[in-house]
């Protein structure tokens, strides 16, 4: 069963932004890559051309049933590294958390990522959804032009380029051309819908934006991941260019699906050109509330305390984006690292290093701004930094929590933390200084070195790795344990047991040999790989002591072959060859034609395994001979 993908001509429909005149936007059933039902391959070398990439009839990465699809994204958002993103691990999200209506501390929702996203179904009648059939299914266009060349691909970047193209901008958050090739990050562009032959037999495609720039004379260049030939793309002029923001947000969102027929769910109509737009006040409502609710944030929400879908709770943090503490990376849950950096405090006011390299959360040391360790208190937020300990803080694995009490004195710069129970613990200084900038270096530097004498044995040196703390600047060496991983099985031949190991591999080959530091005091880990070659030795050549006899033109090669020795090739040095099969009883000899001269002679010698040995007038002088 394949997905029918369904292309339409542009709706032109007509909305007021709040602070901008009237603009005209349209809409596109578009198919943006990667869920798409097409041939198209991006830069990222996959496709979503096949169902079965993601559907199995034995429901190892989802069957096609509704219920079992309705989390099949998270399988491949995993990839919390970010890019390159491969199929299986595209960028790392998490459905959205239902604490409101839950037991548990994180709540499940039931509407799975489709009631947001065009991707997969939110119904189990149609795929893609739409809403009868006839209202615009996505989001509006950010940017809409023309163009009149058809766009250029690079093959060596694997880009399309569309130069001197006129767009008109409908959003004034993406008036900056620099930002359209990074809507979540520098990795993730906007995407480009290119329509060739808009009033006959349009064709359309679309591409992520990698960069966009302006030119002198008010026209545009744009450049998207990938190739669109050139023989299809020739616009019948003029060919239509949109902008849109991608990842298939929804223009219009089932906001109750507890009815057994998806015919009579309740939908709301979503406007969302940016992230600005997830919630966004017009103040025209009773009260200087929001008139239209129609922010992805909004339209869904009866019971939050703020943003609601009736248009009140709009005081929550006006005109901030959403998504900056609501990550969809943690279920739009809020979390500090969502609004602070992370670690909080950076550069040179750093003050957080240590704690998080233990793992320690921000609760552990301001436990006030907490009601309970998890929620946000009522000093959250409050213009001061509130510092107060947990109950407990994490042990070592055998001693288990520990309880915790320290003494803060505030001060300028930050203070000091004294009669600290988790620094007494660990053995690090106490008081400790806030103003101080600690960090911790665990770095492995491996090399891996062939014995030239011993077979299958390779030196692994980890000497010039790195183990200390900075103190604001000054290096204070620390302990750190070694754990070798050597790839094959074997037997330590020598070395210190810590940072330099001798290892003898029981059969050759090439091996990946992993070293994990540990430093003692906070456990914080590194791991560094090499390619270990165990090789056999070879077998040293025997040496024979060559000599020669002149006569005229006439030279006698005498020489004591060992006893192995099968076969003896002589090169005179004048192009020519002999060959002798008794070489311990053979007379060696040969006549040159011309004297007065000096040539090169090289034996090579042949054993019973047939080995092949060379001896040549650098290893003995008496190969090169001299004619009178």
């Amino acid at each position: 069963m394949k997905k029918k993908m369904i292309k339409s001509l542009p709706l032109f429909l007509f909305l007021a932004m709040p602070g901008v005149a009237t603009a005209q936007l349209t809409y596109s059933f578009y198919e943006q890559s990667p869920h798409n039902g097409t041939s198209y391959m991006n830069s990222d070398n996959f496709s979503f051309s096949d169902c079965g990439n993601c559907h199995t009839a034995d429901g190892v990465t989802g069957s096609w049933a509704f219920a079992s699809n309705l989390f099949l994204c998270t399988t491949c958002h995993v990839n919390e590294s970010g890019p390159p993103y491969t199929l299986y691990a595209a960028p790392a999200m998490e459905v959205h958390s239902a604490v409101a209506i839950a037991d548990d501390a994180k709540g499940t929702l039931l509407r799975g990522c489709g009631s947001c996203h065009h991707g997969p179904t939110q119904n189990d009648y149609y795929h893609p959804p739409q809403i009868d059939h006839i209202d615009p299914l996505l989001t509006p266009a950010i940017a809409e032009g023309t163009y009149t060349v058809a766009g250029v691909w690079d093959p060596a970047e694997d880009t399309t380029t569309f130069a001197g193209v006129q767009m008109n901008v409908n959003d004034s958050q993406w008036n900056d051309l620099s930002t359209w090739n990074k809507k979540t990050g520098p990795e993730r562009g906007l995407m480009l819908e290119v329509i060739r032959d808009p009033g006959y037999r349009p064709r359309v495609w679309y591409g992520e934006i990698q960069a966009a720039s302006a030119n002198a004379d008010g026209t545009m260049n744009i450049v998207i991941k990938g190739q669109l030939r050139n023989d299809v793309f020739v616009p019948y002029p003029p060919g239509i260019l949109r902008v849109f923001y991608g990842q298939e947000v929804l223009s219009r969102i089932y906001t109750d699906t507890t009815a057994p027929s998806s015919s009579s769910w309740p939908s709301a109509t979503v406007r969302f050109l940016g992230r600005q737009d997830a919630a966004n006040n017009d103040g025209l409502g009773p009260n200087g509330t929001d008139s239209t609710p129609d922010g992805i944030c909004q339209v869904c929400h009866t019971t939050t305390n703020y943003w609601r879908a009736d248009g009140s709770g709009t005081d929550h943090n006006p005109g901030q984006d959403c998504l900056g503490c609501h990550d969809h990376k943690n279920g739009f849950l809020p979390s500090c690292n969502s609004c602070h950096d992370y670690p909080p405090a950076i550069g040179a006011n750093d003050r957080h290093k240590r704690h998080t390299q233990l793992g320690y959360g921000c609760q552990t040391c301001h436990f006030e701004t907490t009601t309970n360790g998890t929620d946000i208190g009522a000093t959250h937020n409050n213009g001061t930094v509130n510092v107060s300990p947990a109950p407990t803080f994490p042990g070592r694995p055998a001693d288990g929590s520990q309880a915790l009490s320290f003494i803060y004195t505030p001060a300028d710069g930050g203070g000091s933390c004294s009669a600290n129970t988790c620094h007494a613990y660990w053995g690090y200084s106490n008081p400790a200084k806030w103003t101080q900038n600690v960090e911790m270096y665990v770095v492995p530097q491996i090399s891996a070195l062939s014995s030239l004498d011993t077979d299958r044995v390779v030196t692994l040196d980890a000497s010039r790795s790195s183990c200390y703390e900075s103190v604001d600047g000054v290096s204070e060496d620390r302990v750190c344990t070694y754990t070798w991983n050597f790839g094959g099985s074997g037997s330590i031949f020598g070395g210190n047991g810590q940072d330099v190991i001798v290892y003898r591999y029981d059969n050759p080959g090439n091996y990946t040999t992993a070293l994990t530091m540990t430093e003692s005091t906070s456990g914080k880990t590194a791991t560094g790989t090499i390619n270990a070659t165990a090789s056999l030795v070879e077998t040293a050549a025997p040496a024979i002591d060559f000599t020669t006899s002149i006569t005229g033109t006439m030279v006698t090669l005498h020489a004591a072959f060992p006893a192995g020795v099968q076969r003896v090739y002589v090169y005179w040095g004048d192009r020519l060859r002999s060959v002798y099969s008794k070489p311990a009883t053979d007379v060696m000899s040969h006549t040159y034609v011309r004297g007065n001269r000096t040539y090169n002679v090289q034996v090579q010698t042949i054993d019973a395994a047939h080995k092949m040995v060379d001896y040549t007038f650098s290893e003995d002088a008496d190969l090169r001979v001299t004619l009178p």
